[in-house]
């Protein structure tokens, strides 16, 4: 009878297990941006792209959060959430149309700064257009990409957004096999002598040019004396008036800089949530 107790109890736990690691999820949409579809979609890409690389991509909408700080409840979700210790959280606040993208663990590296402009840049503007799901896809894709490359040891990593290249691998293929400088010395040879000769036929006309002008127009008659130059009738000054002609005002925009601004603007900035786990993070409006 013991035995069969024990055999039950083992059973149940095992059961409490296997649900509590299928309840975390990746996609929560408090803020009903998306449709059921959209969000099972959503729910199956995060899924694959977070366990094929043992960390956790999550997206997280909410209608308002009651003035809160959208950077620290996005991070008290995640590391209240039953999330991985490596992990990025997308949070989209809907009343004032807030985003942040918070990193902890190993994400916190393989996001940085570039990582908050390739959010910004390929997936915030999904969402001004209200186009949510295409937005949260780029957001994910971005997200395991940049993983990938930090785990490779990459400096700058390639894109997996069809159609939609990063500026620095563009860069980096259009101006690969330009050579300036093999291309300005195979010219210099050429058309060197040329300019050169060119360049002294012209400063010689000129030359003989101007000294023409200076002896027609040097019609002054040298005077012995300083007296000769002063006008004997004298000079009267019959008005004195200050006149104004114009103004120059100069504009600075004025520093809006705050102790406690978790809005974007300067990149991604290091802090802790509650729960004392380090995070960075950073986001604006869209």
């Amino acid at each position: 009878m013991k035995k069969l107790l024990y055999a039950i109890t083992a059973m149940m736990l095992l059961s409490a297990m296997v649900t509590s690691a299928s309840a975390v999820q990746y996609v929560i949409d408090n803020g009903n941006v998306l449709t059921d579809d959209e969000e099972a979609y959503l729910e199956s890409a995060a899924y694959s792209a977070s366990c094929d690389r043992g960390i956790d991509i999550v997206v997280l909408t909410e209608d308002g959060i009651n003035g809160a700080d959208p950077m620290y409840y996005a991070a008290d979700f995640y590391d209240y959430g039953g999330y991985a210790d490596n992990g990025v959280i997308l949070f989209l606040e809907m009343e004032l149309r807030d985003w942040r993208l918070v990193t902890t663990g190993s994400m916190n590296l393989a996001v940085g700064d570039y990582g908050l402009g390739y959010v910004e840049d390929y997936a915030v503007p999904y969402f001004s257009e209200g186009d949510y799901c295409s937005g949260f896809e780029q957001y994910i894709n971005i997200a395991a990409d940049l993983y990938d490359g930090f785990m490779a040891g990459e400096d700058s990593y390639s894109s997996v957004i069809p159609g939609q290249p990063y500026v620095d691998d563009y860069y980096d293929d259009y101006y690969e096999d330009y050579d300036y400088n093999e291309q300005y010395s195979s010219s210099e040879g050429v058309g060197g002598i040329y300019y050169a000769a060119a360049l002294g036929i012209s400063l010689l006309i000129a030359f003989l040019v101007c000294s023409g002008f200076k002896k027609q127009l040097n019609t002054a008659v040298k005077k012995s004396g300083a007296g000769e130059y002063f006008d004997q009738s004298g000079v009267t000054m019959i008005q004195n008036t200050d006149r104004f002609l114009y103004s120059r005002t100069s504009k600075v925009r004025k520093s809006n800089d705050s102790s406690h601004n978790s809005g974007g603007g300067g990149g991604m900035r290091s802090f802790s949530g509650s729960s004392g786990r380090s995070h960075r993070g950073g986001g604006g409006k869209f």
